[in-house]
């Protein structure tokens, strides 16, 4: 049964989406050869054959002795002999060599008819595509955050939007700072420390210990990005969320709400079977910077607090 405001874009049955030139290990086939079960640097599961491309030894070899380029433009697009081709914001693929002027040019991989691996070599602009890892700089965090921010929400990269945890691992990629890719695991990366107390003591620490654009904030479920804090004091965070939870007092909606779940139609749930209200769902939807807090802007409605569903933060970097 789905909570209030879930549905689309929520699919489980998709752990996450992988983007173009994603090593992979395959570790078994269908039994028709049409889907293969791979691990990759940040996940396992099934992908369809026809996706993958077969590195030779020699390839290989010669994979491991380039350079590589990161995308920093979202929805870059460069032009192969096979057509257009569309990269996203935490790709990171092979250069032809060292880099000079304008532009570089990147190894960009393709499927042969055979299901070998291929390479088109494409000339891209210096603004949309850069030597790995990019200088952590004011500037460069600057820049790709905002290449990030209004990006759609998508849970595990469905059509091609985001969930939380692939914003924070996508922003930071190009700096060449490795993140997991589940909210859980990033939760645990560095040095964490646990966050308790009353919600103003919580914000006390997260205000005294973050360190802006290197700070992960966890909350059950969902991963945000400390980013500093705004002219009041209040600290802030970059995050891709779905939406928050008001919690509404009303007899009616408690009886919509559990005939809904018998029915197992999403929409109002209860709060718990004997809270006096029920979630519902303000939608968000896409990737934004609010107060840690983000409730607070909203004067005349409860909401299911975040600052107090908070349980850790920390440093990914030291």
């Amino acid at each position: 049964i789905r909570n209030a405001g879930e549905g689309y874009p929520f699919d489980y049955f998709q752990e996450t989406s992988l983007w173009i030139g994603t090593p992979l290990l395959i570790l078994h086939r269908s039994v028709d050869q049409r889907w293969f079960f791979v691990v990759s640097p940040y996940s396992h599961g099934w992908i369809q054959a026809r996706h993958i491309a077969m590195v030779s030894p020699a390839q290989g070899k010669q994979l491991m002795k380039r350079p590589f380029a990161a995308v920093l433009k979202e929805g870059a697009i460069v032009q192969t002999k096979g057509g257009p081709q569309k990269l996203e914001v935490g790709t990171i693929l092979p250069m032809s060599g060292a880099s000079d002027g304008a532009s570089l040019t990147i190894k960009l991989p393709f499927r042969k008819s055979n299901g070998k691996l291929g390479y088109y070599s494409v000339a891209a602009d210096r603004s949309m595509i850069s030597a790995f890892p990019i200088a952590f700089t004011p500037a460069n965090i600057s820049r790709q955050l905002g290449q990030l921010l209004g990006e759609k929400y998508g849970w595990g990269g469905l059509d091609g939007g985001r969930d939380c945890s692939s914003t924070i691992k996508d922003l930071l990629t190009p700096f060449g700072i490795w993140l997991p890719r589940n909210s859980v695991d990033q939760r645990l990366t560095g040095e964490v420390i646990e966050i308790n107390g009353s919600p103003t003591e919580k914000l006390a620490a997260i205000r005294e210990k973050g360190v802006p654009f290197l700070t992960i904030i966890y909350k059950k479920g969902h991963s945000m990005l400390y980013v500093g804090q705004d002219k009041n004091g209040i600290p802030l965070i970059f995050h891709n969320v779905w939406g928050l939870k008001p919690i509404l007092v009303n007899e009616k909606l408690k009886e919509i709400a559990d005939q809904r779940e018998q029915l197992g139609v999403f929409g109002v749930h209860r709060k718990d079977q004997d809270g006096e209200g029920v979630f519902a769902r303000y939608i968000i939807g896409k990737a934004v910077i609010t107060a840690v807090d983000p409730e607070r802007a909203f004067k005349d409605t409860k909401f299911d607090s975040f600052i107090e569903n908070i349980i850790s933060m920390n440093f990914i970097v030291k």
